[in-house]
């Protein structure tokens, strides 16, 4: 009888320990969307243009400060690097 008391606490302890698990360093859990240029890259090249930032102000704004070859696209590395807080190493130098 005592077993089947504690079987619903059991089954909530592994539930709970399993959703505690944080994702591997570099991985996002699953559900957690698109980031970076996968969220924006319509055409999936791996890199961003102006056209495809055309619908997010915030972005196209600071495309030629994130931008930081001046080759027209914005890849993986240089988002990441423009989106450190300013002062951090490879991030935006400050104003």
């Amino acid at each position: 009888m005592k077993s089947t008391r504690l079987l619903p606490f059991a089954l909530a302890m592994l539930c709970t320990a399993a959703l505690a698990q944080e994702a591997p360093r570099g991985e996002r859990p699953q559900g957690d969307g698109p980031r970076g240029i996968a969220r924006f890259d319509a055409n999936g090249d791996g890199v961003l243009t102006r056209d495809e930032l055309k619908d997010n102000p915030r972005m196209l704004e600071r495309f030629d400060e994130l931008d930081s070859n001046g080759d027209g696209h914005i890849t993986e590395e240089e988002l990441r690097a423009g989106m450190r807080p300013r002062g951090q190493e490879g991030g935006p130098p400050p104003r």
